[in-house]
């Protein structure tokens, strides 16, 4: 009840300072879409009395990094002359090139930490299983960022690539096997 409440709050709170100030300023804009993610995760957790893992909320966040400066980095591409947002004008093509692959990174590297490290992993050991899969869908988003210069929305780019939409059923699938119980034996847990 109250903590959902508190949550939703704070949600708003972020929302407003975004939409009053802080859109309009280069990485703090995009940090703070990464928030909401973040945020709205932890409420349906809350709401759903779901425990979390601190790598699950970095994980989201550094995916919700990845798809924003993705997606800002269409925006920069796609503006001829006139600014179309003002946090645009504090980028630079390089710049964002940087920020898509810095996130990606980080995406990459705290998943793959929380599919061995967290208490879900320890539960379920199978669910290192997911990371490689996790890593080709990461590096299939990259490919087309930075060949195609799509992604102006994240949403609609998984269901128009057939490699994405392999890898996100091949995360369910494998993840479904984890969690009841598949483990390798080359795992030696």
């Amino acid at each position: 009840g109250t903590a959902v409440l508190v949550g939703i709050g704070n949600y708003l709170g972020l929302q407003i300072i975004y939409n009053l100030a802080l859109k309009k300023h280069a990485v703090i804009d995009v940090f703070c879409i990464a928030a909401g993610f973040v945020t709205r995760v932890v409420i349906g957790a809350v709401a759903l009395n779901v425990a979390l893992s601190s790598w699950i909320l970095v994980c989201t966040g550094s995916l919700a990094l990845l798809l924003g400066f993705g997606k800002r980095r269409h925006e920069f591409l796609l503006q001829s002359g006139e600014t179309t947002r003002a946090s645009l004008s504090e980028y630079t093509e390089k710049s964002l090139d940087m920020l898509v692959l810095f996130s990606g990174a980080c995406a990459a590297m705290t998943y793959g930490i929380y599919s061995i490290e967290s208490k879900t992993a320890a539960q379920y050991p199978g669910l290192v299983l997911t990371a490689p899969i996790v890593l080709y869908g990461i590096c299939r988003y990259l490919l087309i960022v930075f060949r195609d210069g799509e992604t102006g929305e994240p949403e609609s780019l998984v269901l128009k690539d057939i490699h994405l939409i392999l890898s996100f059923l091949g995360f369910i699938v494998v993840s479904i096997l984890a969690l009841n119980g598949l483990k390798p034996d080359f795992l030696g847990q």
